[in-house]
């Protein structure tokens, strides 16, 4: 089963959200209608990621943008990570007023399938000021794979990943704003959460200056074996590429790593689960 899978990198600016989403929408028009049937979008795309993010009046329009990423997915049958989006509690009963840093999975009969809250906090750029911490992976069926969507800063812990490869992930998708200053260890962590889970992971980053930070590029789609398949460099636009999950389930019954874990039993059972 071969999947033409694309990863849409953006120059977000902080002060700029329409014009973000036009750039995002165009964008994401474009790979859809080369063929691509999983997209991948970064991190919070339409707003920037920044204490101030609380005052835009974007993050009340979170449900207008997936509404319409929606559209696309159902008009090209493709399924979607939407990247992620500030998601605010109404439910909260705490009055806390901070926001969800939410990745949306849109499945291609263009339906919410899955969702993912942040669940590590760059506490050292107060990130957990404005935001608050989601404690649970998913691992999301949808369009014939199982995905697991992570975000950021999630990438520098592998216990997370090993959940969901232990609970059968099959994609690991990642939406960033990683910065520019540390970008050999986002190429060098994707190609080592693909290997060690015998997982694609497809990233998707920010690029360029948003106003505050040098934001580092280099989206990418990963294979298993940890081969990039394609990569955008430190510009503005989307790579696309086929992935092949009958070759990935055949390489994991060849060479079953996931299965041959010590400690998988033990780690299995926190998926879906309280982590904090």
């Amino acid at each position: 089963m071969n999947i033409k899978t694309a990863v849409i990198q953006i120059h977000t600016q902080i002060n700029e959200p329409e014009l973000n989403l036009e750039k995002g929408y165009s964008l994401l028009e474009k790979a859809l209608s080369d063929g691509a049937k999983l997209v991948v979008m970064p991190e919070m795309w339409v707003v920037g990621l920044y204490p101030e993010v609380l005052k835009s009046p974007y993050i009340l329009k979170t449900s207008e943008i997936i509404d319409e990423i929606c559209k696309l997915a159902k008009k090209y049958s493709a399924v979607i990570v939407a990247g992620s989006h500030p998601h605010i509690d109404y439910y909260d009963s705490s009055q806390d007023k901070r926001i969800f840093n939410r990745v949306y999975v849109i499945s291609s009969s263009g339906s919410i399938c899955g969702t993912y809250n942040k669940i590590q906090l760059f506490k050292k750029n107060n990130e957990h000021a404005y935001s608050k911490a989601g404690f649970k992976v998913f691992n999301i069926q949808t369009g014939g794979f199982v995905l697991s969507p992570f975000v950021c800063f999630d990438l520098r812990f592998p216990e997370l990943f090993r959940i969901a490869a232990f609970n059968g992930a099959e994609i690991l998708s990642v939406s960033s704003q990683f910065p520019l200053s540390r970008i050999s260890h986002w190429r060098s962590l994707l190609v080592a959460r693909a290997i060690e889970n015998q997982c694609y992971v497809v990233a998707s980053n920010t690029c360029l200056n948003d106003g505050l930070l040098e934001l580092g590029g280099n989206s990418m789609i990963v294979a298993p074996g940890g081969e990039i398949l394609a990569e955008c460099g430190g510009e503005e636009g989307l790579v696309s590429c086929e992935i092949d999950l009958a070759a990935l389930r055949d390489y994991r019954s060849k060479f079953n790593f996931i299965e041959d874990a010590v400690l998988k039993n033990d780690i299995k059972q926190y998926i879906n689960k309280n982590l904090s």
